[in-house]
């Protein structure tokens, strides 16, 4: 690392930064400072990125100006006025995740007050000191991007052995963010080495089944380091609770990269679990146990879970029947008493109901005179009109074949049919209705 007089040297134009192995696009090296002529910066403009988490106001802007600088290019930062210059690459370790995603956006030249809190505040070797991550206290820096050289990464140009290796180099950064608690910075990493790795070589050589080799070797390279990736990736999301987006890694790995995948089942069916997706979660998971019979015990949990899950969905499906249900039959034409056979006087109906036996009428008065007499004789399972009620039959029963009875000789419409029946049904159903054997 350079520092004090040799950068000074550097920026008086008597050395130079090294150049990256990798790089593939160079970034001539400049040097730049504030412009006395520049245009004066409004203080107020200050832009939030990070969802809030982070800061950015320019305090000075270089008059020389020049390209933006990217993941692997080499950079000289100081970070108070009149302090030596550091020297650190772009998307490396060493800086604070704020700095680092601020430099993206800077010139050579420019000048940046940065505010950051919770895992933007730190750098990846910084050990948390709050209770928790997202009570990291507030850090402020004044941001001062000195010089830049070297090539940024592009994955386009680089070779399938450099993007395997700079993939794979992320994706342990991001497991030592996991195994530290720094969730966002693992999701930051994990995302960026899966998208080094979405860049495949074109199999076909024009004719259908012939393929060449060489790249669909190199393609399977590529997919077995991408499988970890999002595997990890979904595991953290599954962490935060952001059920859905992880799910949708998981399909990634099925769909793209090994529909086989245990991990990839069984983590779906835990997030489709949360999702209330049941049916398909119980699907994904017993694939899994199918596939690996050592994850039986952690399926056997999960569908535990399931079943617990189902209950409550059914018990809210319940509480929306019935309160449904007795909207619709809060009305004068679905009590009890309501329906008598045809030419049976209101008198009569004291009478029968003195005796047992249900008392239902007919309203002319149905609102929707759907009657359709024909229909009526098609329901299922029909009792016989001959069929003599038991004496020692149970009242739902007995009720039921009063009811049927009647509707038969009376020739009611279906509608008004299946009304009654749901009358009687939450007579039996309901506390107050239910009668004791």
């Amino acid at each position: 690392m350079l520092r004090g007089k040799d950068l000074e040297q550097l920026l008086a134009g008597e050395g130079d930064l090294p150049a990256t192995a990798e790089s593939t696009e160079p970034v001539a090296e400049s040097t730049g400072a504030p412009s006395k002529s520049a245009p004066a910066v409004d203080q107020a403009q200050v832009v939030l990125l990070c969802n809030g988490a982070v800061s950015n106001l320019q305090l000075g802007r270089s008059s020389a100006g020049g390209p933006r600088i990217g993941d692997g290019c080499s950079m000289a930062y100081r970070l108070a006025e009149h302090e030596p210059l550091s020297e650190a690459v772009l998307g490396g370790p060493s800086l604070p995740w704020a700095l680092e995603v601020t430099a993206r956006r800077m010139q050579v030249g420019d000048i940046m007050q940065v505010v950051a809190s919770g895992e933007y505040a730190l750098a990846d070797d910084e050990e948390v000191k709050a209770p928790g991550v997202a009570n990291e206290p507030e850090k402020r820096w004044r941001f001062e991007l000195a010089t830049a050289s070297g090539q940024a990464h592009d994955k386009f140009k680089l070779s399938v052995d450099e993007r395997i290796a700079l993939a794979s180099e992320l994706k342990e950064r991001g497991s030592a963010m996991l195994r530290k608690g720094r969730l966002l910075r693992a999701v930051d990493y994990y995302q960026r080495g899966s998208s080094l790795m979405d860049v495949l070589e074109a199999e076909d050589l024009g004719l259908p089944g012939n393929k060449n080799p060489k790249a669909v070797a190199s393609n399977t390279r590529i997919r077995e380091c991408q499988q970890p990736i999002l595997l990890n990736w979904a595991l953290v999301l599954m962490k935060r609770n952001l059920w859905k987006e992880a799910e949708d890694k998981c399909t990634e790995v099925l769909l793209d990269i090994d529909k086989g995948c245990v991990k990839a089942l069984f983590r779906r069916g835990q997030c489709r679990v949360q999702l209330s997706s049941l049916e398909e979660a119980r699907k994904d998971l017993l694939a899994a146990r199918d596939l690996d019979s050592s994850v039986a015990g952690d399926v056997e949990k999960e569908l535990a879970k399931l079943q617990r899950q189902q209950k409550v969905l059914d018990r809210e499906d319940r509480s929306w029947a019935k309160k449904a249900l007795g909207k619709g039959l809060d009305d004068a034409r679905s009590t009890l008493g309501h329906f008598l056979p045809p030419g049976q006087s209101g008198s009569d109906s004291s009478t029968a109901a003195e005796s047992g036996a249900l008392v239902l009428q007919d309203d002319d008065n149905e609102g929707i005179d759907c009657r359709v007499t024909d229909s009526s004789k098609t329901r299922v399972n029909p009792t016989s009109a001959t069929e003599a009620l038991a004496a020692d039959a149970h009242p739902l029963m007995a009720a039921l074949k009063a009811q049927e009875r009647t509707a038969d000789a009376g020739g009611v419409d279906d509608l008004t049919y299946c009304r009654q029946r749901e009358l009687i049904y939450n007579q039996f159903l309901s506390p107050k209705g239910a009668l004791d054997d």
